[in-house]
Parts: structure tokens; sequence; C-alpha cells
């Protein structure tokens, strides 16, 4: 069983809109989705160019997400789509800003508590829209010092933070609101033989993504029905918060996470590992709301 089986058993009942918000045109039969994985492949080939312009300007930046996953974990650029060009850049600035003003890119300067630790930037590159995304840090809250690997001579998230990073970035941060980023974790679980136990717990013993981490585990292993192996197992968390947590994801919430609002919004709170940590991030969500934005921290 996989992720595969896991949307074959919905497809009859997906809609356009769900297929392309979940970003899972590449795995539904349905040849209406030909143009939207023709588009993708189009776009990461812009993409791919202006990632490694900017690389060879500035190689102790690091891709993550999307364009790091591609073609590391996806062979083909039209099985995940990619909507901005993620880099850990965690140095001076300046330069960056006066290397993509250079190339023509508009910076955003529009700036708040909840990602300050990101420059923005984009630009029209042959029609496309070309945004950066350059994370000085990868978490809003407590950051950590990332270890970088590599992988055919290109830089990469050591296997271990990266499995910890895109499940707080899925969990913690987006609430799992979109059913490719589970499929990101699912595919780099797979890729990856043998997992550090010390640098896992050594990670979590720092950042408040205990549960996250958890939760996204648990989804593949119960929802996918990956094998996790014994050592990611064990970081599969049995409290009671947990429990709660696991018994209110279902397949259905899974699909239509924000059809379910008050679902959505209590397990917002538990993802969370302390009511310390909820309740900060509900006041930055709040002045975030009040300031007219709709980015989440």
């Amino acid at each position: 069983m996989s992720f595969q089986d896991f949307i074959a058993r919905h497809e009859a009942t997906l809609t356009a809109q769900t297929v392309r918000e979940h970003g899972i045109c590449g795995y539904v039969s349905s040849g209406e989705f030909k143009t939207d994985r023709i588009s993708w492949c189009i776009r990461y080939e812009i993409f791919l160019q202006a990632m490694n312009d900017f690389l060879r300007a500035f190689p102790e930046a690091t891709p993550i997400k999307g364009m790091s996953l591609i073609p590391r974990i996806y062979k083909n650029p039209a099985l995940r789509e990619v909507t901005d060009i993620d880099l850990y850049y965690p140095y001076d600035p300046e330069p960056v800003v006066s290397y993509l003003r250079r190339e023509g890119f508009e910076i955003d300067h529009d700036k708040w508590e909840g990602n300050d630790y990101k420059l923005n930037a984009r630009k029209k590159i042959l029609g496309i829209d070309v945004p950066f995304e350059i994370h000085k840090k990868l978490l809003w809250t407590k950051d950590e010092p990332w270890q970088i690997g590599q992988e055919d001579g290109n830089r990469t998230l050591a296997p271990e933070d990266e499995l910890v990073y895109l499940s707080g970035h899925l969990v913690y941060q987006h609430s799992l609101l979109s059913l490719h980023w589970l499929i990101d974790i699912a595919l780099l679980i797979q890729d990856t033989k043998d997992w550090d136990e010390n640098r896992l717990n050594n990670l979590l013993s720092r950042l408040p993504l205990k549960n996250s981490l958890s939760t996204a585990l648990w989804c593949v292993r119960e929802h996918f029905k990956q094998d996790l192996g014994v050592v990611l197992n064990r970081f599969i968390l049995t409290d009671i918060k947990n429990k709660m947590i696991q018994q209110l994801i279902t397949e259905d919430f899974l699909w239509l996470t924000m059809h379910a609002k008050g679902r959505y919004y209590l397990l917002k709170h538990l993802f969370k590992d302390t009511f310390a940590e909820a309740l900060k991030y509900d006041v930055l969500w709040i002045k975030n709301v009040l300031q007219g934005k709709r980015e989440e921290p």
C-alpha cells in the first residue's frame, strides 16, 4: 500500500478543484489534468534556471522543499508542482537583496513578526511568475543550526533535519492543508534507508515539533499504509493529546481540511507541543488577520 493507493481509493469522488488544491494532478488518471502537468514541467525548468543562477552567486545557499525534492525524490517534475523557489541562507541578506535587484526582481518589504525571517522577491521570466523565498531561518519560532548534507553534488538538508523541517512546515505551520506536503514526507521516508535516532532526538529536544513529527509519521503509516521502520515508529506519540489528534484525522478530513472548520482549528492548537506555544501562535495569527494578511506564520 502507498499514497498512490490512498489517492486511487478516492479518485472517483474527487473534484478537479480538490485535485488541484492538493497538488496531486500527477497521480490521477484523468486526462483532464494533462495541461496542469505540462505547465508544471515548464515552470520547473524556468525555476531551475533561475535557482541555478542564484546558486552560482551564493553557493552556500541550500534548496529546500519542492525545488530540492525534484529530481532527488520526484524523478519527474510532472509529479510535483512547484510554486516558488525556497532557499535556506542564514547569512547577511544585503548581498542577496543587491543581487535580486540587479536581476530585476521586486523585493517584498511588507513584513510582520510571523514571516520576517524570509526575504521574498519575484519577477516574470518568459511570462511565468518566479517567486523566491530566501529563508534566514527555517522556523518562525525558535530555530536550529540545521545540518547540511550533499547528494549528487547538491546541497540539501540532512535527512533527519529535512524530515523534522517538512513535518513542522506541514503540521505546525499549515495544519495538514495539502496532501502533496504529506506525500513529500512519505517519499523522503521511502528514499532514506537509515535514520540517525540521536539526531532526531537532538532536534526535538530543542524545537517545539514533537507533535508535528508524530502526526506526520502517523498519517504516513495509518493513511498511506507505509512501513516506517523501527526507528521512525518510535517517534509516534501515544499520550492522550496525540491519541486525540489521531482520532480527529480521518481520511475525509485529509481531503477536506478547511471544510471542517471546527476540527481544523481544534487540531491547529493540539498540534502545538505546549499551550504557551499555541497561545503565542494565536496572537501572531490574529495580528496577521487584523493587518489584512493571508499568509500563516
